[in-house]
């Protein structure tokens, strides 16, 4: 029988911390790689990627089509861009042989915030994203697979032409892509979804997060629920900067499980403390991300943080 219900303490989530001793340099906390945008979804890879450094990662590259890189370039200037070859709007097949050659230098990947077209889905992609995760398992690199990643998960498997995920993966969906994976309607994950999230775990042997209401984080046979978060994360781009934080948590050491309890904890507190200090109706993605900080520091018991 499944251990369900588990709630996070604070106390719990605030063990899970990687260290950060003084005397650390940036290659001591990690790097991601966030294999993510097209031209219709350019601040799917700037959530993401500036969330990994947000919570910790000492280093974030984005590997991502070219205009999208050139937009990121002018507005984020902590990021290392990796420009892609572009075809309808996507990254090209053949630009996985460049996520390639850069794949080792990093200790976490992203793959999907944003990947897609919004004229054709994930249908253009599918190619490029499914090199990039077999690579990504053959060099036994920690995986976070989001949003298009997801779907092209989704459309492989209902293709009857399954992918090796790696050993160490964690997979963010909503109900709707949870329900893709599981071939089943959406309605049905709504209906159950403690039952659907420990279904995937199993099927895929990765770790999942149910995001919503309740964000629920299924492993084997264990399923856990955050206690974090509100209705103010209810906005376009929030599950981008979740992405990003479990990567960072990943990056830094962390086993798939702790990175995303971790990960969903810190997102949820983040989303708190923009509620505290900005209201639930307006806060955006970026203001998450930017309150990330905030929240580590709360967690961690950080009296000079302003509260």
């Amino acid at each position: 029988m499944p251990r369900s219900g588990l709630v996070a303490s604070a106390a719990e989530m605030r063990a899970l911390l990687p260290p950060r001793p003084e005397e650390a340099s940036k290659r001591d906390f990690g790097s991601v790689l966030c294999v993510a945008g097209s031209v219709n979804y350019r601040g799917a890879a700037c959530l993401c990627s500036v969330a990994a450094l947000r919570s910790g990662a000492g280093y974030a590259t984005v590997a991502c089509p070219g205009p999208v890189a050139s937009s990121l370039a002018a507005l984020i200037p902590d990021l290392v861009l990796l420009p892609l070859r572009v075809r309808r709007g996507v990254s090209s097949p053949d630009s996985w042989r460049l996520v390639d050659r850069v794949l080792p230098r990093h200790t976490a990947v992203v793959v999907g915030p944003g990947l897609g077209s919004l004229a054709r889905g994930v249908a253009d992609v599918v190619p490029f994203a499914r090199r990039v995760v077999a690579r990504v398992a053959a060099l036994g690199l920690p995986l976070v697979l989001d949003a298009d990643g997801i779907n092209v998960l989704a459309r492989l498997m209902r293709a009857r032409r399954p992918i090796r995920l790696p050993a160490r993966t964690v997979l963010t969906p909503h109900e709707g892509e949870l329900a893709r994976v599981l071939g089943v309607e959406p309605a049905a994950v709504r209906s159950d979804r403690p039952g659907a999230a420990l279904e995937a775990a199993g099927l895929l042997g990765a770790v999942v997060v149910l995001k919503g209401p309740r964000t629920l984080i299924a492993s084997g046979s264990s399923l856990f629920a955050n206690p974090t978060g509100s209705v103010a994360l209810a906005k376009a781009g929030t599950g981008d900067v979740l992405a990003g934080i479990v990567a960072g948590f990943l990056a830094q050491g962390l086993d798939p499980l702790g990175a995303a309890r971790l990960g969903a904890y810190v997102h949820g507190l983040a989303g708190d403390v923009g509620r505290e200090r900005r209201g639930a109706r307006g806060l955006l993605a970026s203001e998450v991300a930017g309150f990330v900080p905030d929240a580590l520091a709360r967690l961690a018991g950080d009296a000079s943080i302003p509260r």
